[in-house]
């Protein structure tokens, strides 16, 4: 029974080992400097009346050629937008 608990935790951290490196190596790659993607903030505060919440307002654009089909850019655009909600009262 012993040699089973080990055997387990020893296969578990070589496999945690292993996802952590391969995290690791592909996030290191990144995107490449010249992307042709660029992000400019428009505008930026912090809200005095709740809780400091901050609102951002950015415009990304992208070289001619470098963007995605329609449908994908419009749930690319609606996924980045954030939101913040009031308080209900």
């Amino acid at each position: 029974m012993r040699t089973t608990v080990i055997s387990h935790a020893a296969f578990g951290c070589a496999t945690a080992l292993l996802a952590s490196s391969v995290t690791y190596l592909a996030l290191a790659q990144g995107q490449p400097a010249g992307s042709g993607v660029r992000q400019t903030e428009l505008f930026k505060t912090t809200m005095d009346d709740v809780l400091g919440r901050v609102v951002t307002v950015r415009r990304t654009e992208r070289d001619p050629g470098n963007g995605s089909g329609g449908r994908t850019a419009t749930r690319a655009a609606i996924r980045s937008a954030t939101c913040s909600k009031e308080p209900t009262r």
